[in-house]
């Protein structure tokens, strides 16, 4: 048994720890819809991380197994549970994302994302049965390409999506804030991938490819925690506040319906949030939240906490 191998691996998963509880923190504190998908990513990213451990680095390490046939089962098991973790958390990015965006996932390609994943999982399970009876290792291979080919797909897709997104985006500060967020992580998952090309043999290279696997995450969190203690409130509203909405709403001419949207919108909701919870399109809930905006003669749901807050504290002033 390799101790101090052990006590990397424990440094790894403390690193992972602390990344996820920066995120929890973060996510109780600002309430955003987008925060909650951010979590289940990084905990199905970790996840397969410490499967990866488990399986090949950490087993062998405390079992001392010596048989090819045990390690590659072990391996085989890793890569059954695994494999759905990878599109589970492709896919809670994507509504991280797009929710940062605003924007939203069409039916269609959430029905196609399922379907394609579907079937890769078939076929991983296929390669793994033949390669358990004939230790024949092309078919297994062909589904492991092919599945990184839909992988760097479905990634494509999202740079796409996230460039489309922050360019249309009105508020520069936002815009500047987002592009910045997507630019470090860009930057950290090339590092990655560029230093895995060339690891080769190297036992420090491969460690420092470890930790940053697990660490990578850690940069992006501090830099959206950031953001958001400068750009929103912990309590944007008081529950008094919101008894007393009408007479803000009667002032400014806003409708019920638009009332409700307000509400939300301090609430820290989404705009696809919204549309789930009053079920209405998601064009309707734009079209509605730009009417607030006009009526109100702002431009963000920070300048909306402000002048709600404003309003209340003139209006129970002496």
């Amino acid at each position: 048994m390799n101790y101090l191998n052990i006590g990397f691996y424990f440094i790894l998963l403390s690193v992972g720890i602390f990344s996820v509880i920066l995120s929890i923190r973060m996510n109780n504190k600002y309430r955003i819809g987008y925060l909650a998908y951010f979590l289940y990513f990084l905990i199905g990213y970790l996840l397969t991380g410490v499967l990866d451990l488990a399986s090949i680095h950490l087993a062998p390490d405390i079992l001392n197994i010596s048989s090819s046939v045990l390690s590659r089962n072990i391996y085989i098991l890793f890569g059954f549970i695994a494999f759905p973790l990878i599109p589970v958390c492709l896919y809670m990015f994507f509504l991280f994302t797009f929710g940062i965006l605003e924007m939203r996932l069409s039916i269609f390609f959430k029905r196609t994302f399922i379907l394609s994943w579907l079937i890769m999982y078939m076929g991983f399970i296929i390669g793994i049965s033949i390669l358990l009876n004939s230790d024949s290792r092309q078919f297994f291979a062909r589904i492991n390409i092919i599945s990184m080919i839909l992988l760097v797909g479905f990634i494509v897709f999202l740079i796409t999506k996230i460039v489309l997104g922050i360019i249309a985006m009105k508020e520069k500060k936002k815009q500047l804030a987002f592009r910045n967020l997507f630019v470090i992580y860009l930057f950290i998952f090339v590092f990655l991938i560029v230093l895995s090309a060339i690891v080769g043999d190297n036992a420090v290279l491969s460690k420092i490819i470890k930790f940053l696997f697990f660490s990578l995450h850690i940069p992006p969190i501090l830099y959206l925690k950031r953001f958001l203690r400068k750009y929103f409130t912990e309590h944007p509203i008081k529950s008094k506040t919101v008894l007393d909405l009408e007479s803000f709403s009667s002032h400014y001419g806003i409708s019920k319906r638009e009332q409700e949207i307000v509400l939300l919108l301090l609430e820290g909701k989404s705009n696809q949030d919204i549309e789930d919870e009053l079920f209405i399109s998601f064009n309707t809930v734009r079209n509605h939240v730009y009417n607030i905006y006009q009526k109100l003669g702002i431009k963000s749901r920070i300048q909306l906490s402000v002048l709600i807050n404003n309003f209340f504290e003139k209006q129970t002033s002496p």
